[in-house]
């Protein structure tokens, strides 16, 4: 886990402006069971796309593992909003 936590490092030094890097990092955050800082990466990943339906699915689950579950309801129909207007 050293080995990740190295290239995501190195990976943000190099291209922070990466939306997908929150996203990546909020899920060695969620591996090594660090669910506060999981939250925040993704907190912060659907702030910058908020109409990303993965993103969103992600912060869900993390509101979900923290007992936010106001939250994550708050969420999951933000997401059933979004697929309306796709359709």
């Amino acid at each position: 886990m050293k080995r990740v936590k190295f290239l995501l490092g190195q990976t943000k030094s190099h291209d922070d402006n990466n939306p997908e890097l929150p996203y990546i990092e909020g899920n060695y955050f969620n591996f090594i069971d660090n669910n506060t800082q999981f939250m925040s990466c993704l907190e912060q990943t659907v702030e910058n796309n908020p109409d990303n339906i993965r993103y969103l699915l992600s912060l869900a689950k993390a509101y979900n593992i923290v007992n936010r579950l106001d939250d994550m309801v708050e969420i999951l129909t933000q997401i059933g909003q979004i697929q309306k207007k796709i359709k």
